[in-house]
């Protein structure tokens, strides 16, 4: 069950439209669907790379105002394998740093404190979740397209989902380009992501053991676990925000908001 425990602390509910439930009494949730996220940031990233390319073939990136937009962009990518425990975590650690940490944002010079976690403004950061699995063989693993299809809303064929063979650019030659990378269900980024990819690693989730790469990433959480999915939902749940105030969820309770969001909706009026 930890798979549907990490969809629903990451988009509130797998089922129904995000903007209809209320995730720890003032969470405002950003888009309508799990799926509509996925694909808006999906469309989003390759148009700004596709935007670039040019540029970074001339090797005039400084020059180009769509590369210092592409520049914007953060990558969370799986496991090659693609099993359901490193889709899982890609998606909802993507969709958890593009909306965390926005009072923060927003409060700078205006005498506020921001509280981690809170998602009360609407721009989002740039986060696309990239499956490092090509689109034709995801659904080898039959668990995968449960998972996308039932519990996620995703469109069919997976058109929702960025995978490594839909890159308009090998990606060494992304890498140098985004802002960062984040590794979860592994710890060592691929070579074909170049030198350039390895040291914008920003962070790491896995439970595979430590090849002690990344000292300086945060959070660098490697630790033995039965799944990653696992360790997403312990980050998130941490780093939610734990003030006396707020009401942070624990994983039955996540699972249970992902079958009956209406429960949880009365349950927090």
């Amino acid at each position: 069950m930890i798979p549907l425990a990490i969809l629903a602390v990451a988009s509130a509910s797998l089922a129904a439209p995000l903007d209809q439930v209320q995730l720890a009494g003032d969470v405002h949730v950003l888009h309508g669907t799990l799926s509509s996220w996925a694909r808006s940031v999906k469309r989003d990233f390759l148009s700004d790379i596709r935007a670039c390319a040019p540029a970074i073939r001339t090797n005039t990136t400084s020059q180009s105002e769509a590369c210092a937009k592409a520049s914007e962009w953060s990558i969370v990518m799986g496991n090659e394998a693609g099993d359901l425990d490193s889709l899982t975590s890609a998606i909802s650690w993507a969709f958890y740093l593009a909306h965390e940490n926005m009072d923060d944002e927003t409060s700078k010079g205006k005498g506020k404190k921001g509280k981690k976690g809170k998602h009360h403004n609407p721009k989002e950061r740039p986060v696309v979740p990239l499956l490092q699995t090509e689109e034709d063989a995801i659904d080898l693993r039959p668990e995968n397209k449960l998972a996308l299809r039932e519990y996620g809303n995703m469109r069919r064929g997976h058109a929702d989902i960025l995978t490594i063979d839909e890159l308009p650019l090998p990606p060494n030659e992304i890498s140098p380009h985004l802002s960062g990378i984040y590794l979860v269900d592994h710890n060592r980024l691929r070579s074909d992501w170049g030198e350039a990819g390895a040291k914008i690693v920003k962070g790491v989730l896995d439970h595979h053991n430590d090849l002690e790469l990344y000292p300086s990433a945060k959070p660098r959480v490697i630790e033995p676990a039965g799944s990653c999915a696992s360790l997403v939902v312990h980050e998130i749940l941490q780093l939610w925000g734990k003030d006396d105030e707020d009401q942070v969820y624990n994983e039955r309770e996540c699972v249970n908001v992902s079958f009956n969001p209406h429960r949880h909706s009365n349950h927090t009026k």
